[in-house]
């Protein structure tokens, strides 16, 4: 986010995915809750989107963050759904807040249509 000239503290973060693993709704040892204390740790303001989990109205989790009308300093894929791998670079710019940060973890960007 330095590198893009956004402020971490207080930033918009969109975390896509939170299940342990790819394509199924268990969360038992998710790291990805981890990643989401650490982000509010610097004060971001972290939306949680994933597929596979009902939506939580008094939390972190949206229901879909295209149909929202947010936009995001930083955008990171945590879990490699397939419904994550089928968006596009543009799918991100379309949600991001500027220049688009756009952070994976493990495999996802090998498979995907948006890699760098």
């Amino acid at each position: 986010m330095k590198a893009a000239d956004k402020v971490v503290k207080g930033a918009s973060v969109l975390v896509l995915g939170y299940t342990f693993k790819e394509n199924c709704a268990d969360t038992r040892n998710a790291k990805v809750r981890d990643i989401v204390h650490g982000l509010e740790g610097f004060s971001c303001q972290v939306s949680i989107f994933d597929p596979y989990l009902s939506v939580d109205y008094n939390s972190n989790f949206i229901s879909n963050p295209f149909d929202s009308g947010n936009k995001y300093d930083a955008i990171i894929v945590a879990v490699s759904h397939d419904e994550f791998i089928k968006y596009t670079h543009a799918n991100f710019n379309q949600i991001s807040q500027g220049k688009l940060v756009l952070l994976y973890l493990k495999v996802v960007c090998s498979k995907s249509t948006w890699k760098f």
